[in-house]
């Protein structure tokens, strides 16, 4: 949250401390507010901002994956065979 501990959150981002921020939307107008600045200050500096614990769980699955993988283009899956 905002203002909570030193340097808080936006601070922390500022200074590059922050590489990806989970955000998730909820009630009441304090967090609303404290949300949006923390996901705004988030994207002026690059940091990438999930909103959504479905989201952020997908990327955690994925990042688990072995870094073995072949890297390919999208068109590769898509492209028909050639003979």
């Amino acid at each position: 949250k905002i203002g909570e501990g030193e340097p808080d959150i936006i601070e922390r981002i500022r200074q590059g401390d922050i590489d990806l921020v989970v955000n998730t939307f909820t009630q009441g107008r304090s967090p609303q507010r404290d949300g949006f600045q923390i996901r705004r200050t988030a994207v002026e500096h690059g940091v990438p901002c999930v909103t959504s614990l479905d989201t952020a769980r997908a990327m955690l699955g994925v990042m688990a994956k072995p870094r073995s993988m072949e890297v390919r283009a999208l068109q590769d899956y898509f492209a028909p065979d050639l003979p």
